[in-house]
Protein backbone atom coordinates (compact mmCIF):
# COMPACT_ATOMS: atom_id res chain seq x y z
CA UNK A 1 0.00 0.00 0.00
CA UNK A 2 3.13 2.38 1.10
CA UNK A 3 4.51 1.68 -2.40
CA UNK A 4 1.20 2.49 -4.17
CA UNK A 5 0.86 5.57 -2.49
CA UNK A 6 4.35 6.80 -3.01
CA UNK A 7 3.83 6.39 -6.70
CA UNK A 8 0.79 8.47 -7.03
CA UNK A 9 2.83 11.24 -5.12
CA UNK A 10 5.74 10.93 -7.70
CA UNK A 11 2.57 11.23 -10.32
CA UNK A 12 0.86 13.88 -8.95
CA UNK A 13 3.98 16.05 -8.40
CA UNK A 14 5.17 15.61 -11.65
CA UNK A 15 1.66 16.72 -12.86
CA UNK A 16 2.41 20.02 -10.60
CA UNK A 17 5.36 20.75 -12.35
CA UNK A 18 4.25 19.97 -15.54
CA UNK A 19 1.22 21.07 -16.14
CA UNK A 20 2.12 24.43 -17.85
CA UNK A 21 3.65 23.77 -21.25
CA UNK A 22 6.17 26.98 -22.88
CA UNK A 23 4.29 29.87 -23.89
CA UNK A 24 5.54 32.49 -26.25
CA UNK A 25 4.50 35.65 -27.57
CA UNK A 26 6.23 37.17 -30.50
CA UNK A 27 7.50 40.81 -29.35
CA UNK A 28 7.43 42.18 -33.02
CA UNK A 29 7.18 46.00 -32.58
CA UNK A 30 8.30 46.16 -28.99
CA UNK A 31 10.85 48.04 -27.52
CA UNK A 32 10.56 47.83 -23.80
CA UNK A 33 9.05 45.11 -21.69
CA UNK A 34 7.43 45.71 -18.34
CA UNK A 35 7.38 43.22 -15.34
CA UNK A 36 5.58 43.23 -12.18
CA UNK A 37 5.66 40.25 -10.20
CA UNK A 38 4.74 39.38 -6.77
CA UNK A 39 6.77 36.30 -6.34
CA UNK A 40 10.77 35.30 -6.94
CA UNK A 41 11.12 35.93 -10.39
CA UNK A 42 14.18 34.98 -12.76
CA UNK A 43 14.51 36.27 -16.17
CA UNK A 44 17.55 35.16 -18.95
CA UNK A 45 18.31 36.58 -21.96
CA UNK A 46 17.48 34.61 -24.86
CA UNK A 47 20.00 32.96 -27.40
CA UNK A 48 18.34 33.59 -30.69
CA UNK A 49 14.77 35.16 -31.40
CA UNK A 50 12.45 37.92 -31.23
CA UNK A 51 9.84 36.76 -29.05
CA UNK A 52 8.74 36.72 -24.73
CA UNK A 53 8.72 32.89 -23.13
CA UNK A 54 7.80 31.46 -20.33
CA UNK A 55 8.67 28.27 -18.80
CA UNK A 56 8.90 26.44 -15.83
CA UNK A 57 12.35 26.82 -13.62
CA UNK A 58 14.58 23.96 -13.99
CA UNK A 59 17.58 23.30 -11.51
CA UNK A 60 19.75 25.17 -13.82
CA UNK A 61 17.83 27.93 -13.34
CA UNK A 62 17.62 27.75 -9.15
CA UNK A 63 21.29 27.33 -9.21
CA UNK A 64 21.96 30.84 -10.32
CA UNK A 65 18.71 32.35 -8.58
CA UNK A 66 18.83 34.76 -5.71
CA UNK A 67 17.37 32.08 -3.49
CA UNK A 68 16.37 28.39 -3.75
CA UNK A 69 13.79 28.21 -6.87
CA UNK A 70 13.34 24.98 -6.47
CA UNK A 71 9.73 25.19 -4.44
CA UNK A 72 8.60 28.32 -2.62
CA UNK A 73 9.59 29.67 0.70
CA UNK A 74 6.18 29.02 2.60
CA UNK A 75 7.61 27.54 5.77
CA UNK A 76 5.27 29.49 8.19
CA UNK A 77 2.25 28.02 6.61
CA UNK A 78 3.16 24.13 7.51
CA UNK A 79 0.26 22.91 5.41
CA UNK A 80 1.77 24.39 2.42
CA UNK A 81 3.47 21.11 0.81
CA UNK A 82 4.51 19.63 -2.32
CA UNK A 83 2.01 17.13 -1.68
CA UNK A 84 -0.73 19.28 -1.06
CA UNK A 85 -0.42 21.32 -3.98
CA UNK A 86 -0.21 18.19 -6.17
CA UNK A 87 -3.47 17.18 -4.78
CA UNK A 88 -5.10 20.41 -5.39
CA UNK A 89 -4.01 20.11 -8.95
CA UNK A 90 -5.84 17.29 -9.51
CA UNK A 91 -9.36 18.65 -7.72
CA UNK A 92 -9.41 21.96 -10.07
CA UNK A 93 -8.67 19.69 -13.08
CA UNK A 94 -11.11 21.14 -16.01
CA UNK A 95 -11.48 24.37 -14.38
CA UNK A 96 -10.38 27.72 -15.03
CA UNK A 97 -8.72 29.80 -12.24
CA UNK A 98 -9.84 33.12 -11.92
CA UNK A 99 -7.65 36.48 -10.88
CA UNK A 100 -8.68 39.63 -9.27
CA UNK A 101 -6.71 41.46 -12.06
CA UNK A 102 -7.39 39.79 -15.07
CA UNK A 103 -7.37 36.64 -17.14
CA UNK A 104 -4.32 34.93 -17.53
CA UNK A 105 -3.24 34.70 -21.05
CA UNK A 106 0.05 32.57 -20.74
CA UNK A 107 -1.13 28.98 -20.74
CA UNK A 108 -1.71 28.62 -16.44
CA UNK A 109 1.69 30.59 -15.89
CA UNK A 110 -0.79 33.21 -14.06
CA UNK A 111 0.51 36.15 -16.32
CA UNK A 112 -2.18 38.89 -18.26
CA UNK A 113 -0.22 40.63 -21.30
CA UNK A 114 -1.12 44.18 -22.45
CA UNK A 115 0.80 45.85 -25.38
CA UNK A 116 0.30 49.52 -25.81
CA UNK A 117 2.67 51.03 -28.61
CA UNK A 118 6.14 49.68 -28.09
CA UNK A 119 6.06 48.98 -24.82
CA UNK A 120 4.38 45.27 -23.68
CA UNK A 121 3.39 44.87 -19.73
CA UNK A 122 3.42 41.47 -18.03
CA UNK A 123 1.38 41.74 -15.29
CA UNK A 124 1.60 38.96 -12.48
CA UNK A 125 -2.18 37.64 -11.69
CA UNK A 126 -0.78 35.39 -9.12
CA UNK A 127 -0.30 36.42 -5.04
CA UNK A 128 2.73 35.70 -3.21
CA UNK A 129 1.72 32.26 -2.12
CA UNK A 130 0.32 31.48 -5.22
CA UNK A 131 3.24 31.89 -6.94
CA UNK A 132 5.43 28.80 -8.41
CA UNK A 133 9.22 29.28 -9.58
CA UNK A 134 9.15 30.06 -13.56
CA UNK A 135 11.28 31.73 -15.95
CA UNK A 136 11.03 34.43 -18.39
CA UNK A 137 12.97 34.53 -21.44
CA UNK A 138 13.73 37.88 -23.42
CA UNK A 139 16.01 39.14 -26.18
CA UNK A 140 19.21 40.02 -24.92
CA UNK A 141 19.28 43.46 -26.14
CA UNK A 142 15.38 44.24 -24.51
CA UNK A 143 15.28 46.96 -22.51
CA UNK A 144 13.61 45.67 -19.14
CA UNK A 145 11.56 46.94 -16.67
CA UNK A 146 10.91 45.11 -13.61
CA UNK A 147 8.44 45.81 -10.62
CA UNK A 148 8.33 43.94 -7.72
CA UNK A 149 5.14 44.31 -5.65
CA UNK A 150 5.83 42.31 -2.37
CA UNK A 151 8.93 40.89 -0.72
CA UNK A 152 10.30 39.05 -3.63
CA UNK A 153 13.53 37.97 -5.15
CA UNK A 154 14.34 39.53 -8.94
CA UNK A 155 17.00 37.52 -11.05
CA UNK A 156 18.37 38.68 -14.37
CA UNK A 157 20.57 37.30 -16.74
CA UNK A 158 22.97 37.77 -19.79
CA UNK A 159 21.03 41.48 -20.98
CA UNK A 160 22.90 43.99 -22.85
CA UNK A 161 20.10 46.48 -22.64
CA UNK A 162 18.91 48.86 -20.09
CA UNK A 163 18.35 47.64 -16.86
CA UNK A 164 15.22 48.98 -14.32
CA UNK A 165 14.74 47.17 -11.27
CA UNK A 166 12.66 48.36 -8.32
CA UNK A 167 12.13 45.66 -5.69
CA UNK A 168 11.30 47.12 -2.47
CA UNK A 169 11.76 44.62 0.07
CA UNK A 170 13.62 41.54 -1.99
CA UNK A 171 16.88 40.86 -3.33
CA UNK A 172 18.17 41.79 -6.72
CA UNK A 173 21.09 39.75 -8.66
CA UNK A 174 21.99 40.75 -11.93
CA UNK A 175 25.26 38.67 -13.91
CA UNK A 176 26.40 38.78 -17.30
CA UNK A 177 25.08 42.10 -17.60
CA UNK A 178 26.55 45.46 -19.70
CA UNK A 179 24.75 48.07 -18.42
CA UNK A 180 23.23 50.99 -17.87
CA UNK A 181 21.30 49.65 -14.44
CA UNK A 182 19.21 51.34 -12.14
CA UNK A 183 18.49 49.08 -9.39
CA UNK A 184 16.42 50.15 -5.66
CA UNK A 185 15.70 48.20 -2.62
CA UNK A 186 14.82 49.23 0.71
CA UNK A 187 15.82 46.29 2.71
CA UNK A 188 16.91 43.74 0.53
CA UNK A 189 20.93 42.98 -1.02
CA UNK A 190 21.88 44.24 -4.39
CA UNK A 191 24.31 41.90 -6.35
CA UNK A 192 25.62 43.38 -10.16
CA UNK A 193 28.12 41.44 -12.29
CA UNK A 194 29.24 43.13 -15.39
CA UNK A 195 30.40 41.36 -18.15
CA UNK A 196 31.23 44.95 -20.04
CA UNK A 197 30.37 48.55 -18.85
CA UNK A 198 28.30 50.56 -21.25
CA UNK A 199 29.37 54.15 -21.40
CA UNK A 200 26.55 55.52 -22.99
CA UNK A 201 24.39 55.90 -19.98
CA UNK A 202 25.07 56.03 -15.42
CA UNK A 203 24.43 53.14 -13.71
CA UNK A 204 22.88 53.61 -10.16
CA UNK A 205 22.49 50.95 -7.60
CA UNK A 206 20.76 52.11 -4.34
CA UNK A 207 19.59 50.21 -1.19
CA UNK A 208 18.38 51.39 2.55
CA UNK A 209 19.40 48.52 4.65
CA UNK A 210 21.15 46.13 2.68
CA UNK A 211 24.56 45.22 1.06
CA UNK A 212 25.96 45.89 -2.53
CA UNK A 213 28.38 43.93 -4.56
CA UNK A 214 29.76 44.98 -7.63
CA UNK A 215 32.17 42.96 -9.86
CA UNK A 216 33.40 45.15 -12.70
CA UNK A 217 35.93 43.91 -15.70
CA UNK A 218 39.73 45.37 -14.65
CA UNK A 219 39.97 46.97 -17.81
CA UNK A 220 36.73 49.59 -16.89
CA UNK A 221 36.14 52.93 -17.27
CA UNK A 222 34.25 54.95 -14.66
CA UNK A 223 33.76 57.39 -12.11
CA UNK A 224 32.60 56.21 -8.63
CA UNK A 225 30.20 57.88 -6.25
CA UNK A 226 30.08 55.29 -3.22
CA UNK A 227 27.54 56.89 -0.29
CA UNK A 228 27.31 54.48 2.52
CA UNK A 229 27.17 54.12 6.42
CA UNK A 230 28.89 50.86 6.44
CA UNK A 231 32.10 49.86 5.45
CA UNK A 232 33.97 50.09 1.56
CA UNK A 233 35.92 47.20 0.35
CA UNK A 234 37.68 47.02 -3.07
CA UNK A 235 40.45 45.75 -5.19
CA UNK A 236 39.79 47.94 -7.66
CA UNK A 237 41.88 50.34 -9.67
CA UNK A 238 40.43 53.74 -8.13
CA UNK A 239 42.57 56.96 -8.16
CA UNK A 240 41.40 59.62 -5.86
CA UNK A 241 39.24 62.49 -8.02
CA UNK A 242 40.65 65.91 -8.10
CA UNK A 243 38.67 68.38 -6.71
CA UNK A 244 36.15 66.51 -4.58
CA UNK A 245 35.96 67.13 -0.98
CA UNK A 246 34.85 64.99 1.82
CA UNK A 247 30.67 65.95 3.05
CA UNK A 248 30.43 67.99 6.06
CA UNK A 249 28.08 65.19 7.26
CA UNK A 250 29.84 62.97 9.30
CA UNK A 251 27.16 60.46 9.38
CA UNK A 252 28.01 59.30 6.29
CA UNK A 253 30.86 58.32 4.23
CA UNK A 254 30.80 59.47 0.40
CA UNK A 255 34.01 58.20 -1.78
CA UNK A 256 34.35 59.50 -5.22
CA UNK A 257 37.26 57.72 -7.37
CA UNK A 258 38.21 57.04 -11.19
CA UNK A 259 38.47 53.79 -11.92
CA UNK A 260 41.34 53.15 -14.64
CA UNK A 261 41.34 56.53 -17.03
CA UNK A 262 37.56 57.48 -15.62
CA UNK A 263 34.15 57.14 -17.67
CA UNK A 264 30.37 56.23 -16.89
CA UNK A 265 28.72 57.44 -13.79
CA UNK A 266 28.46 54.51 -10.97
CA UNK A 267 26.79 56.13 -8.07
CA UNK A 268 25.96 53.38 -5.46
CA UNK A 269 24.11 54.24 -2.09
CA UNK A 270 23.29 52.18 0.92
CA UNK A 271 22.14 53.83 3.78
CA UNK A 272 23.58 50.48 6.25
CA UNK A 273 25.36 48.13 4.88
CA UNK A 274 28.50 47.69 3.42
CA UNK A 275 29.47 48.38 -0.87
CA UNK A 276 32.27 45.69 -2.17
CA UNK A 277 33.88 46.26 -4.95
CA UNK A 278 35.14 43.80 -7.12
CA UNK A 279 38.06 43.52 -10.16
CA UNK A 280 37.65 40.00 -13.10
Amino acid sequence: MKQITSILFILLSSSLFAQNTAFTRSLKGVQQVTIQVNSDITIVAKSSGNSLSIRNATKADCETQVEDCTYPTRTFFSHHTKKHDSLKVVKAKGLVPIYPDGKDETNGFGFKIEQKGTGLLVKDLKSRLQGKPVVIELPQNMMISVKSRSNSAVSLRGFSSEISVQCPHGNIKLSAITGPVTAYTSIGNITVDFSMLNQASPTSLSTVGGEIDVTLPKNSNADLSVETRGMVYSDLNLKEKKNSKTPKNTHSRKILRAMNNGGVAINIKSSLGNVYLRKK
